[in-house]
């Protein structure tokens, strides 16, 4: 048996960047802020991605081979505090803060250091979260700066 207690401490001892996930699928566009992501290959070169099932993302995902994924800057801790809360789209503006549509039509914060858009490989159906599966197809960098990381904001999710 798993102790409760002792597994949310290791479990939130894993070092995780902060990101903003976008979507544009036929019903509308959203966005979220995500943590666990990670590299899964260099060829082709692919991304995990876990969303959270309840969410709206993950609706718009099932209808949507393309999304976008924004790294979050250090010092940009106000744009992933934004989208923990539902998505708002008016005048060219995601809750707030300015994006641009991609090639793919994703969204892409203008004010991301750098953007991934990908095509939805596979989803893994598992438990509360999904694990999608992206294959990188376009890059934008829009400045040069190291990426936001979970435990520097003082926040955590995990465990």
């Amino acid at each position: 048996m798993l102790d409760a207690q002792i597994k949310k401490e290791i479990l939130k001892s894993f070092h995780y960047g902060l990101f903003v996930l976008t979507i544009n699928s036929r019903r509308n566009i959203t966005a979220a802020t995500v943590t666990w992501v990670s590299q899964a290959s260099f060829e082709p070169p692919l991304l995990m991605i876990a969303v959270k099932k309840s969410s709206n993302s993950f609706r718009n995902l099932q209808d949507q081979d393309y999304f976008a994924l924004n790294i979050i800057g250090e010092g940009q801790q106000e744009i992933a505090k934004a989208f923990f809360k539902e998505t708002a789209v008016a005048n060219h503006l995601l809750n707030g803060f300015p994006f641009i549509l991609t090639e793919m039509n994703q969204p892409c914060l203008t004010d991301a250091p750098y953007v991934l858009e990908c095509l939805k490989k596979h989803v893994y159906d598992e438990g509360d979260h999904a694990v999608i599966i992206g294959e990188i197809t376009s890059l934008y960098k829009q400045k040069t700066a190291a990426a936001l990381s979970l435990k520097s904001t003082g926040w955590s999710y995990g465990g």
